[in-house]
């Protein structure tokens, strides 16, 4: 069953004031691969952030993370979703919201539980739901440098399918004012 997000956006009127722009389900839910959905709920293309215009930058197709910017989803591994080893340039902040999950690197493993946080830097790893239940987190990705050790680049791995890759939004077009009453 596809995830299903209530997504509460607001912005300015022309105005100044301050108002709700939309009110909904996560236009945005894609399933990656098998046992893997993601609502993409809001992304940035620049940090510090915009905050002026109307433009639905949750409806949008990007890869995992945006140049310069950032991403805002939620997540959901179903039990038995196929671990997949990668790298990305970037630092996730996470909050498992329901179920558990095993994160994965390079021979090392942690369970995370509802409520756990996490914080990837970089790190090559993977996601294994070995549960029987859904494993739902909440998930922030911020672009980032390359990770040095030493005269070594850490560079992006598993990279398939736009995932890992570091892509420019491809806008729906929609416009968030077209939501006022």
């Amino acid at each position: 069953m596809a995830i299903k997000i209530r997504r509460v956006v607001t912005g300015h009127d022309a105005k100044g004031r301050a108002v709700v722009l939309a009110d909904g389900a996560a236009p945005n839910v894609i399933a990656p691969r098998a046992k893997l959905e993601r609502a993409l709920l809001w992304t940035t293309e620049t940090l510090p952030a915009s905050n002026d215009g109307h433009e639905d930058m949750g409806d949008l197709e990007i890869g995992v993370g945006f140049k310069g910017g950032s991403v805002f989803s939620i997540v959901k591994w179903e039990p038995g979703c196929p671990a997949r080893a990668h790298r990305t340039l970037t630092v996730d902040y996470g909050v498992i919201l329901s179920g558990s999950i095993f994160l994965e690197m390079d021979g090392t493993e942690v369970e995370l539980h509802a409520g756990d946080v996490y914080i990837l830097r970089g790190t090559v790893h993977s996601w294994d739901n070995r549960g029987t239940e859904d494993c739902i987190a909440a998930v922030t990705i911020v672009d980032a440098k390359p990770v040095k050790i030493g005269r070594k680049r850490l560079d992006i791995i598993g990279a398939a399918s736009g995932v890992g890759a570091r892509v420019r939004g491809q806008p729906r077009r929609t416009n968030l004012i077209t939501h006022l009453k």
